[in-house]
């Protein structure tokens, strides 16, 4: 199993052009994924809903045990999660999923 290093993260993370929806989107969930440790699968069902931004967590009802869980989020994340919440209302949504294609509908 290849892992990947903080540097190489840093560099794919450098690389995107957040002028675009695709890569500010693209960014977000990388940074997701590394900072709670979920899995795709996880971060793709993620409803807005399921995020408490006051608290600074995020429910996940069914993981991969099928218990619900709270996974912390950072403040790097939390960051990283306005941002993208601003470009996601751009694309005026159509669901409560988080991760929304450029037309606003729930990313497959």
């Amino acid at each position: 199993m290849e892992v990947v290093s903080v540097d190489e993260f840093r560099k794919v993370i450098e690389s995107l052009d957040c002028r675009y929806f695709v890569e500010v989107r693209t960014k977000f969930a990388l940074h997701w994924l590394w900072e709670t440790g979920c899995r795709i699968g996880e971060l793709w069902n993620a409803s807005i809903r399921d995020i408490d931004l006051k608290e600074k967590k995020w429910y996940v009802p069914k993981s991969k045990n099928n218990t619900a869980r709270y996974v912390p989020i950072t403040e790097i994340l939390m960051n990283e999660l306005k941002i993208y919440l601003k470009v996601r209302e751009s694309t005026n949504p159509k669901t409560d999923k988080l991760i929304v294609n450029n037309q606003g509908t729930h990313l497959n």
